[in-house]
């Protein structure tokens, strides 16, 4: 299923003009296994970029290769097809007539048999502590490049947390708010 997926969406995908995503497209076509970790890494930068630039249309043709992904029992398989389910989540809660995917990703997310007690301190920040730190310290030391990767890791977990219902400490608005600025420093970088 997810192979034919693939096969389907990635000719038909139309990225020209765009360096960044030029290439991560023929990294993928070049060579896709849904059985490695590092093509599914690439995979999920493929996702996560476009909807950084803006590319709802293109974004929303991903949808069906996205919603393809099966968890197999591997975790670390399963991390950037979790990460690409929440961000279709989130994109789809926010655009209009999209509920029915948004639903779906987040049915595939919780059908791995989640810990809620996990789920909870990921929620309150577990992770994030660490990436919104990891973001003042590449402000501080002025490094773009660590700026630009700090900010992309904190916006995949500000989305998955979004997926997971956020907290008291990260609303839903915050959350929501924190993830549009990212986007915005993120495309001038």
């Amino acid at each position: 299923m997810m192979e034919h997926e693939f096969q389907i969406i990635m000719p038909e995908l139309d990225v020209s003009g765009n360096k960044r995503l030029e290439k991560i497209k023929q990294k993928l076509i070049k060579k896709m296994s849904f059985n490695s970790s590092k093509d599914l890494t690439t995979l999920r930068d493929l996702f996560y970029w476009i909807y950084i630039y803006n590319y709802s249309e293109k974004f929303t043709q991903l949808y069906p290769l996205g919603l393809s992904l099966e968890f197999n029992g591997n975790r670390n398989l399963w991390t950037p097809c979790e990460l690409i389910l929440s961000l279709i989540y989130y994109a789809s809660c926010q655009m209009a007539n999209q509920e029915n995917y948004a639903k779906l990703a987040l049915d595939k997310i919780f059908a791995t048999g989640k810990d809620m007690a996990v789920i909870k301190e990921r929620c309150d920040g577990l992770f994030l502590i660490n990436r919104e730190r990891n973001v003042q310290l590449a402000l501080e030391a002025d490094n773009h490049v660590d700026l630009r990767d700090a900010l992309y890791l904190e916006l995949m977990e500000l989305v998955a947390v979004y997926s997971f219902g956020g907290s008291e400490k990260y609303s839903l608005n915050r959350i929501k708010k924190r993830v549009d600025e990212i986007k915005r420093q993120l495309q001038t970088m």
